[in-house]
């Protein structure tokens, strides 16, 4: 179906958004020091919205 994406996309473009505010905070040039936590909790909070 065109204009609808699977669990997978929706799980990597939810990701990509973390990151991508991730590297935006980064340029600001905040200190990120939570960074891999930021990430690993987004990781864990999408598993679960988009299990197998």
């Amino acid at each position: 179906m065109v204009g609808r994406a699977g669990n997978g996309e929706q799980f990597v473009a939810a990701y990509r958004t973390v990151i991508v505010t991730t590297v935006l905070r980064r340029l600001a040039g905040e200190d990120l020091p939570d960074h891999r936590e930021r990430l690993d909790s987004a990781f864990t909070v999408l598993s679960g919205a988009f299990p197998n």
